[in-house]
């Protein structure tokens, strides 16, 4: 009888074992993903693509949630498109505005836009690759990724 009883508790409790054990692994994976984002963002110490210290200790507080994230900033502008991770995609606009609005109380005289749409993901990661280091070329790309988002919204 004791056995019977030992037997469905060891089958009912291996499985919060194992799933524990792989949900690590996926962290691990994940912290190594954003790191790997981050050094691109800033790896060629490109004053465009740099994000003020105020605005990369808000994304990295909110880590649990981002997988990944590209910014642009320029003198009054900053825009950083976030990939959510893939347990959070439901709350991904939620997360996209609740970031902003830290990032907008701690920095006063930037105008941020932080979005979840995977365009501009994409946009951001095609200027840097394409070295793209122009300000004026750079403002006006931002000018238009600001109008897309107003028109999305």
């Amino acid at each position: 009888m004791h056995y019977v009883k030992f037997l469905i508790i060891l089958v009912l409790v291996s499985p919060l074992f194992v799933s524990c054990n792989t949900n690590d692994q996926h962290t691990e994976q994940n912290d190594t993903n954003m790191d790997e984002t981050k050094q691109l963002s800033t790896s060629d110490q490109l004053q465009p693509y740099e994000i003020p210290p105020v605005a990369q200790q808000v994304l990295d507080e909110n880590a649990d949630v981002i997988h990944q994230y590209k910014a642009v900033s320029l003198e009054k502008d900053l825009f950083i498109a976030i990939e959510v991770k893939s347990l959070r995609q439901g709350k991904e606009q939620d997360i996209a505005k609740k970031i902003q609005k830290q990032i907008q109380d701690k920095l006063k005289g930037k105008k941020v836009n932080v979005t979840s749409d995977q365009k501009f993901f994409i946009e951001i990661s095609k200027t840097q690759e394409n070295g793209m280091n122009d300000k004026e070329k750079l403002k006006k790309k931002l000018k238009k990724w600001k109008k897309l988002i107003k028109d999305k919204a």
